[in-house]
């Protein structure tokens, strides 16, 4: 019985291959730090970071292999003839490390959010400190001004002082936000169906437009794009913030 004739495959240029090598030697280290990476800490945010910006630039840098100069041509220039073989390579390469921006981006946005909702406790705790120390400052200024003794007075006036000097030292104990030296925080609007119900009843008593409900996503954002205000007064919707992490290099 006949064989069939193997299929002829064109082997893969020594030039794609060598860069390839090159490449792999990108990804490899940072897929496994950002394994590795888990943020519960200022100091991890600080490692999230650092990773980030290893990540943008070894895309970049990848870009630049693949592309070369006038003297010494990538492979990007120098096999025109081969761009299917060329945008595969591209894709194994820097597919993978678009992948990890996202993932770390991910990790660090979640952080972000934890901090703010760390700082928001903290200051409602210290707000809540400052609010009882005023109260005992006028109360025993009520009381200095009452006393029948001047030992009686200087003994309150010193009490106040030192409720006054708590009170600033309380005013000074500022949250600090975590921040990465090399990435950048953006805070943005966002809107998001709260109740689904509220929403129907919107649409079949005529406050929101039933292209709402007919396109879904789309018709919303284009409004959301138009007036964010609008979007925010429709039943059943509600606007928030949200962060978004971007490199200062990208």
């Amino acid at each position: 019985m006949p064989t069939k004739a193997l299929a002829k495959t064109k082997p893969t240029p020594p030039a794609l291959v060598k860069t390839e090598v090159k490449g792999t030697r990108l990804v490899t280290p940072l897929q496994n730090a950002v394994e590795e990476l888990t943020i519960e800490t200022a100091e991890d945010y600080q490692t999230a970071d650092e990773i980030l910006t290893g990540i943008q630039q070894a895309r970049k840098s990848w870009a630049s292999e693949m592309e070369g100069t006038d003297k010494e041509p990538g492979p990007l220039r120098a096999a025109r003839i081969m761009k299917q073989s060329v945008d595969a390579l591209n894709r194994k390469i820097d597919g993978p490390l678009a992948t990890l921006e996202t993932q770390v981006k991910a990790k660090m946005r979640e952080w972000k959010l934890e901090d703010a909702r760390r700082i928001a406790a903290e200051q409602e705790r210290i707000a809540a400190e400052q609010a009882k120390l005023t109260a005992k400052i006028e109360e025993t200024a009520n009381k200095e001004l009452a006393a029948r003794t001047a030992q009686m007075r200087e003994r309150l006036a010193e009490r106040r002082r030192q409720l006054e000097a708590e009170a600033e030292e309380k005013a000074a104990e500022v949250p600090e936000e975590t921040k990465g030296e090399h990435s950048t925080v953006r805070r943005v609007r966002k809107w998001r169906i709260a109740d689904q119900e509220a929403v129907l009843r919107g649409v079949i008593q005529g406050h929101i437009p039933q292209s709402v409900v007919m396109t879904d996503n789309a018709a919303v954002n284009k409004q959301w794009l138009l007036d964010p205000d609008v979007v925010a007064s429709w039943p059943g919707f509600e606007v928030y913030e949200d962060i978004q992490i971007a490199g200062r290099g990208r």
